[in-house]
Formats: C-alpha cells, structure tokens, sequence
C-alpha cells in the first residue's frame, strides 16, 4: 500500500433542493516518505525492489524447480544425523573450546575451526581426532592474530585468516607445517573473506561497494557490488552488512544484505548476474535519528538473512530467521529458521524447510553447527551428516 501526502484539492458545495454536494477535485499528491519528525525509517522503499525487477521470487511454495539437483539436495538437507562432537567442558586448550569464530573444511575432510578466545586455529582430521594448532595466539608477530573474524581455505594449501584492524593474513602449508606467506591490511574492518580466481575477496560497506577484490599479494583490483542507497553514511553502511559466498564452478559471488529480502549474484568482473527475492520478507525497523540508528529488536516481527553460503560448488544455501516480538515473561525471543538452496547460475530456488539448523560450514555432505558443553560453559562443534 502506498500511502501520499502533501496532496492538494479544490473543494466545490452546491445546494440544491436541500442537498448539499461536495465535489473535490485533486491538484496532486506526492509519496509519503519514510521520514516522520526528523526520524528516517528504514529500510526505506527504494531499497526494495519491485517484484518485477527480479529474476526468481524466493519462496516456500510454488512450481518444482527444473533443476532436478535442488530436488535431491533439498531432501538431502532435510535428513540429517549426528556424526561426532568437538569440544569438551575440561581437557586440553584444543578440547575446552573458547570461541568458536569459524570453521572451514578442505576436500580431504580435514576440519580448521578458529577459536577467538585462544586465538588459534584447531586443525582436526575428518573423525574429529585433533591433529594440530595453527597460529601463536593473540599478539602482531607474524603468525598471531589481534580478534580474528573470518577463515577460509583455500584449494588444498592455503589458509586465509582476517582479523579485526583490517588485516589479512595467508598461511601456506608445507606437508604438516603452516607459515604465513602474506599478510597485507586493508583500508577497513573486513567482515567476511572468501577466496576465488587466485583473487581475495572481502566482504565490508565502504564508499560506494560491498566487494573488494586482492590479489593474494595485497595489491587492491576493483570494488563492486552496490551499497544500501542512503545520502546517511551511518545508514548506508550498516543497513549494507550482510553475508556473501564464492562459487567457484561459476566463477561467480553471490551476496546478501542481513535487513533486506535480496540476493545478489555478481560475476568476477563487477557484473550484475541475478537478482532474487524473498517472498514476505518482514525487514526489521531500523530508526535513524541524526546520526544514530536505532534497531527495533525486541519490539516486532521481523525477518534476518543470517546466512549466504557455497553448496555443492554449485549451489548456494541461504537462512532466513524470522523472530517474533520479545517475550516479557519468559524474557524469551522465539523464533524459527528457514532454508532455502539456490541455483548459483541462474537464482532458481527451491525451500528446505525450517529443522536445519545454523551453521558454520557445510562441506563433503555435512553441516557445521554450534553446540554447548553441560551447563552452557564451553561452546562445541556439532557435526551432522546429510
């Protein structure tokens, strides 16, 4: 619904046989904008895309897809059995898990989880045994990390690590012995980092993009991929975080802003592939006053793209959590999460359901999910087969 504002009419009454007629007559009227006494509501409309201006509507229901493979992965993902279980509530550092930040998993199986406490990556083989650690722990030698916030592998021998302060740090295995090959920082906080064509990408809001592209020896190639459109710098970049994942059968990055219903798939060359939506989206009310921003979480209904990543190397899984209003009484947010499996080269999609739960990788037909020791004190790595 549109609703207008500032609209203009000519009124006209006539009497006649003691009826009195009113007659208007609209000069014009203009949309209301999102901005109510001095506060800005976002995300504003221009920011949502008409249903018109996309390639697929993503939704729970509809038309089976064509692609025959989302059928049979969508399935896949709807059975799930625990396999084995990382982290202890007392043992060694690599047993009694801090942190979890992220986990990554390379074609053997061999699983690297980046513990943010100890700031070190835990190297485990495909059954879970600790085989191990890489990096010195909190500090700025040269294999140390200050907050680390993203890892990925890369092919079978490179690490890429991306720590808070902007900086990127490559790890080059040498049979079972990992050194830092490259350490490079960028103009701003990295979010997420994936790896693709021999290039570096990072995923952060700054000037105009949410795409940065290195190469693996720092050296900056182009920025792409359009940012929220807000004249706020504040709102443009915060309401611009999101998620994104490297495809590398199609050579192609798809990505998500967190507050709104799109998904984006862009070529290596800065080139807008596809453009899907989530069908009854409810963006959360972010208020902008001035030069803050203001997050109605507890407050509505509202719904998240939580999370963008590669599946099958050619496919893409996103998460959508919708939570409803908070709960006073049992000081409670429930909520669900949905999954849906897109195709990475054209946006089809097909919905999974909502038992799968959230993850922190998925590789080799498995999910990576968080868990908790007895008592909530350790964090743990759940891992599920599908």
């Amino acid at each position: 619904m549109i609703q207008y504002t500032g609209c203009k009419a000519l009124v006209f009454f006539t009497i006649t046989a003691g009826w009195t007629l009113l007659a208007l007559f609209f000069l014009g009227c203009k949309p209301s904008s999102n901005n109510t006494g001095g506060e800005i509501v976002h995300p504003t409309p221009e920011n949502i895309p008409d249903v018109s201006e996309v390639d697929h509507i993503i939704r729970k229901d509809g038309e089976p897809p064509q692609d025959a493979g989302l059928i049979y992965w969508a399935n896949r993902l709807s059975h799930t059995k625990e396999l084995f279980t990382i982290g202890a509530s007392e043992g060694e550092p690599h047993e009694m898990l801090g942190g979890i930040r992220a986990v990554t998993v390379d074609s053997n199986g061999t699983i690297y989880l980046l513990d943010a406490k100890s700031v070190q990556i835990y190297v485990y083989n495909e059954e879970g045994q600790f085989l191990q650690t890489i990096g010195g722990g909190y500090g700025q030698g040269p294999d140390e990390f200050e907050f680390p916030v993203a890892l990925k592998r890369y092919k079978q021998d490179l690490l890429i690590v991306a720590a808070h302060g902007n900086l990127i740090k490559t790890f080059v295995a040498a049979g079972d012995t990992w050194t830092v090959q490259r350490s490079f920082s960028t103009p701003y906080d990295i979010e997420e980092v994936c790896a693709l064509g021999d290039h570096i990408f990072v995923y952060v809001p700054w000037k105009h993009a949410f795409i940065h592209q290195y190469t693996f020896d720092g050296e900056p190639v182009k920025t792409f991929g359009d940012l929220y459109k807000s004249p706020n710098a504040r709102a443009r970049n915060s309401m611009s975080g999101g998620h994104f994942a490297c495809i590398e059968s199609d050579q192609i990055l798809v990505g998500a802003f967190t507050f709104l219903p799109v998904v984006y798939a862009y070529s290596m060359e800065g080139c807008l592939i596809w453009k899907s939506m989530v069908e009854d989206f409810q963006p959360l009310r972010v208020i902008e006053r001035g030069t803050r921003m203001s997050y109605l979480f507890k407050l509505s209904e509202h719904d998240k793209i939580v999370t963008v990543a590669s599946f099958q190397d050619r496919y893409v899984l996103i998460q959508v959590s919708h939570s409803f209003p908070y709960d006073l009484e049992s000081e409670m947010r429930p909520g669900e999460l949905h999954t849906y499996l897109l195709l990475a080269e054209t946006g089809a999609s097909i919905y999974v359901g909502d038992t799968v739960p959230g993850f922190y990788e998925v590789a080799n037909n498995r999910l990576f999910v968080s868990g908790r020791t007895v008592r909530s004190r350790f964090p743990q790595l759940k891992v599920l087969e599908f």
